[in-house]
């Protein structure tokens, strides 16, 4: 399977390419902002001061009144597998897929009082996509910290790029970790159908794979399906140090896939440190094996939507 790949009561229209709008909060995070075009961003909000523990989490362990960042990265408006995006006949695809991630993600999140964040990134230049700055990107609304747009070569490229961006837009790790209470990694091409807080197998205080990979490909530790990350702020670190490794989005293994993560993280972390976001496993290939919590466009098996 080859795959592609969330500030201040104001916001800006920045109608020309690469702005910086600098600034710096008192607890050091870095509250610059790029944008290469047109659309709405503002700077990081204040963190809220808590008392008593630093993590709120209910019982299904998402995080209440916290901050959460989600990167999307990938190619928009992809037609299926080893497309490259940025086709015309992908568009209605494509905004579904990214109103279902606000359905299904951002707002149940939102609804535990949790300010999200979206760092997004497009692995096709402002001039080859230029539909994903007037299409895509308004559809996060203020909530956008980050848009970056390049082309990309292949997937490890594409993933680095998206850790990159967001270390340098908030700082580091270890702003990172005092900041963030869930960071989700998503893709443009996942279509959302069952909402994160009943994601039946999340652990949400640990390090979560989408799923493991169809019986043939073997167990967890040879194989899991690499299409999200989840993982709270003190993880992101050891994660982030995880890419580029062997088998994890190595252009050299599997062509560049995240399939082969498992090992590498979990003796980073230890497996008791990871989960799996359902304990459904696809028949041949995540593209032609329905499940009722996400579906990638362009996969030959219709999604199943939950009721």
């Amino acid at each position: 399977m080859q795959c592609y790949i969330i500030y201040c009561f104001s916001f800006f229209f920045i109608p020309f390419n690469a702005l910086r709008i600098g600034d710096t909060e008192d607890n050091g995070i870095d509250k610059s902002v790029e944008f290469s075009g047109a659309g709405s961003v503002r700077p990081l909000r204040q963190k809220k001061e808590r008392k008593g523990s630093s993590r709120r989490f209910r019982e299904d362990k998402l995080p209440n009144d916290g901050h959460i960042a989600i990167l999307v990265r990938g190619q928009a408006f992809r037609t299926g597998a080893l497309t490259t995006g940025c086709d015309d006949a992908a568009v209605s695809d494509q905004l579904r897929a990214t109103e279902s991630l606000l359905t299904h993600i951002v707002h149940p999140l939102e609804q535990k009082h949790n300010t999200v964040e979206f760092f997004v990134l497009n692995g096709n230049s402002k001039d080859a996509c230029p539909n994903f700055e007037k299409l895509v990107v308004p559809k996060f609304g203020d909530r956008v910290a980050s848009v970056t747009q390049f082309n990309s070569n292949h997937q490890p490229d594409n993933i680095r790029k998206a850790l990159d961006q967001f270390n340098e837009k908030t700082g580091g790790a270890d702003k990172i970790a005092k900041r963030y209470d869930l960071i989700l990694i998503v893709r443009h091409d996942s279509e959302w159908m069952t909402p994160v807080n009943s994601w039946p197998t999340a652990e949400f205080d640990k390090f979560n794979f989408f799923s493991r990979c169809e019986k043939i490909g073997g167990s967890k530790k040879k194989c899991i399906n690499d299409i999200v990350q989840v993982m709270p702020g003190s993880l992101w670190k050891v994660f982030d140090s995880t890419v580029g490794t062997k088998h994890c989005f190595n252009i050299a293994f599997r062509h560049g896939s995240g399939h082969g993560c498992y090992p590498e993280l979990a003796s980073r972390i230890g497996d008791d440190q990871i989960a799996f976001i359902t304990d459904w496993r696809p028949e041949h290939r995540i593209r032609d094996s329905p499940n009722n919590i996400t579906h990638l466009i362009g996969a030959d098996a219709p999604p199943q939507f939950k009721n």
